[in-house]
């Protein structure tokens, strides 16, 4: 804010004010490093899709779920836990992550990218996570005492199937991006 290219351009009141404000950030700036120190927030520079890359990492604030699953009740009268008519999402291995990973930034050529499409295939689940589909249904029977019942459930399904945005469409769409950019 202090350099000569602005003069030309802003009036002497804008040149004022920009001043203020270097000196205002100047003073906070002691205050707001101690606060990030606490966070633990990092950053490093890596290469992301051949690019350079600057990346932010944290520690996660979710703690770690328990090593041993909890027991739950299930069936019972009084309702509330359901006749067990929906066919059960598949169980997914997710690891737990310590650390949260974000990219801040892509250099392509004299480029800089920024934005928080990039953090988005670090964000985003798989395309392979289960899901219920919201437009293909199964039908179950149950006859319980001599009533039948006819129950409408939904499919299980994924993201991709459904149409759901994706961590893999976000590096499709970040890698379309690049290499537009990278071709200029």
């Amino acid at each position: 804010m202090e350099s000569d290219a602005f003069k030309p351009h802003v009036s002497s009141e804008q040149l004022a004010k920009m001043k203020t404000m270097t000196a205002k950030i100047k003073e906070a700036m002691p205050k707001l490093k101690g606060e990030m120190a606490k966070t633990g927030l990092k950053y490093r520079e890596t290469k992301y899709l051949g690019y350079d890359a600057i990346f932010s990492e944290m520690p996660n604030p979710v703690p770690a779920p328990p090593s041993t699953p909890t027991k739950r009740k299930t069936g019972g009268m009084g309702g509330g836990y359901g006749n067990n008519v929906v066919t059960p999402l598949p169980k997914m291995a997710q690891p737990y992550v310590k650390t949260i990973t974000a990219c801040q930034a892509i250099l392509v050529k004299n480029f800089v990218v920024t934005g928080s499409l990039l953090s988005l295939p670090f964000m985003l689940p798989s395309g392979d996570t289960p899901c219920y589909s919201l437009t293909k249904t199964k039908n179950k029977f149950e006859t319980v005492e001599g009533i039948k019942s006819t129950y409408i459930t939904p499919a299980v399904s994924n993201y991709r199937a459904e149409g759901y945005f994706c961590r893999e469409d976000a590096e499709v769409v970040v890698k379309k991006i690049l290499t537009k950019l990278s071709a200029l």
